[in-house]
């Protein structure tokens, strides 16, 4: 346990006394002998999901399995859990969350862990809503980048390597977006969070 006997103490060891705070010490702050503050370190809150209210149709999108292609994303190497979250997972996680069974939703949930969501899916989600497949998807498309934000995802852009590798895929699922999904989780090393089983076939990671 570090005890600081002044405010002003304080202040000079501030950065010191974050650090070993974060540590898991008890830091405590004294002014003439007596306990007066406690430096206690902020705890990650957890994701907001289910941000509509509108019904969603399951698309009949794609999943994966395992992949050991490495392309780590802004160049760092992080330890952490990385998720690329399939279409109809970012709809249930804005709109229907009680629709995740417990393993992605825990998992979206975590604010330690890295979400994703590709470029593919605004694609995907435009498209059928265009057609007619997804008539309740205006308000997500309407604000697509606040709901990332508001689920703590960030956004995939899809590059011509991603692109390569989904037209080069030999498995059978035809499906643009799937293929897509199944070459960005291979090449960045992400977990696909997806029901559909189809794009295990691509041999990369998928949860559900």
């Amino acid at each position: 346990m570090a005890k600081i006997g002044n405010v002003a103490e304080a202040k000079a060891k501030l950065s010191k006394l974050i650090e070993l705070a974060l540590a898991g010490e008890e830091v405590i702050i004294a002014k003439r002998g007596k306990p007066v503050a406690r430096l206690i370190p902020e705890k990650p809150k957890k994701r907001e999901l289910g941000l509509f209210d509108f019904e969603i149709p399951t698309p009949s999108s794609p999943p994966p399995r395992r992949g050991t292609r490495r392309l780590v994303l802004g160049g760092r190497r992080r330890r952490m859990k990385r998720y690329l979250l399939d279409t109809h997972a970012l709809f249930f996680a804005v709109a229907r969350p009680h629709r995740l069974s417990s393993r992605p939703a825990a998992a979206i949930e975590d604010p330690e862990a890295e979400l994703w969501v590709s470029s593919a899916s605004a694609w995907e989600a435009a498209t059928k809503y265009r057609l007619g497949k997804l008539p309740h998807a205006e308000p997500l498309l309407l604000d697509y980048y606040g709901s990332l934000t508001r689920i703590g995802a960030l956004n995939l852009p899809i590059t011509s390597a991603h692109a390569l590798l989904a037209g080069s895929f030999k498995a059978d699922p035809k499906d643009p977006f799937g293929r897509i999904l199944a070459a960005q989780a291979q090449l960045e090393n992400l977990t696909l969070i997806s029901k559909d089983p189809t794009l295990d076939a691509f041999g990369v990671r998928r949860l559900w």
